[in-house]
């Protein structure tokens, strides 16, 4: 304690900033660890419930979007003044193309948002993977109206596959990768020994260079690069958490 007392106002900073991002980086660990959801386009939905339907919700992009699901019903909750739109489910075994009918597990759908008919089709289990849609007629009239696989680069519309692993229950997910934790506590960790340990460090380095290493003393350079360095290894702690947050 008395070393850090005597530390220069440059170092204890970083020093406090150090442990103050340790301190909020774990409970954001924490929290996100605990938090499940549906992948949506770059997001991550939280479930819950609410009046007796399965409620996913969170933000994309910035914009907060909702989903609210029911057996055969989804309605999509978007925007500032949060417009609603219903997407309506309904089984029906003709709709399976001819080559499927004999697939197990192969179900028949078709998919509305009021009158209009965005998919008829199959919607075919493959394991662990999810689910693959495959249109009636197999024309490209399908992608035209809603890709049925789904489109990254329009997170505001939902995909027939993306509308039906939600009315079916989807698979669900968490953010936060300990491991990267780990690597960015380290990084802290070095920065504090270094922000603490400066001149013993250097000598130690010296003694592979030059004899009397114990009475060198740091250049201009190398106290310039210090101060470098006391600010680079934080900035790396910092982006290592975030992208393990992310994750």
């Amino acid at each position: 304690m008395e070393r850090i007392r005597n530390l220069g106002g440059f170092q204890k900073g970083v020093l406090l900033f150090l442990v103050l991002m340790f301190i909020v980086f774990t409970a954001l660990y924490i929290r996100a660890g605990s938090r499940w959801g549906y992948e949506y386009n770059g997001g991550l939905l939280v479930r819950c419930e609410e009046g007796g339907a399965t409620v996913y919700k969170g933000t994309v992009r910035g914009r907060t979007i909702r989903f609210y699901t029911s057996p055969g019903i989804v309605s999509y909750v978007f925007g500032e003044k949060e417009s609603i739109k219903t997407y309506t489910f309904t089984e029906d075994p003709s709709a399976i193309p001819a080559e499927y009918r004999r697939t197990p597990g192969a179900k028949g759908i078709e998919l509305r948002s009021g009158d209009e008919l965005l998919f008829r089709g199959a919607a075919l289990y493959e394991g662990g993977s999810g689910v693959y849609l495959v249109p009636e007629n197999e024309e490209s009239e399908w992608e035209l109206s809603l890709s049925f696989n789904g489109d990254a680069d329009d997170p505001w519309t939902p995909s027939v596959k993306q509308l039906f692993e939600l009315e079916h229950g989807p698979r669900l997910s968490r953010r936060g990768s300990w491991g990267v934790w780990v690597v960015g506590t380290l990084i802290c960790l070095l920065a504090a020994v270094y922000a603490i340990f400066p001149d013993e460090l250097f000598r130690f380095g010296m003694r592979f260079y030059i004899r009397g290493a114990d009475k060198a003393e740091p250049s201009d350079w190398e106290l310039m690069r210090r101060h470098i360095a006391w600010v680079v290894q934080p900035l790396c702690a910092l982006v290592i958490y975030i992208i393990g947050l992310l994750l």
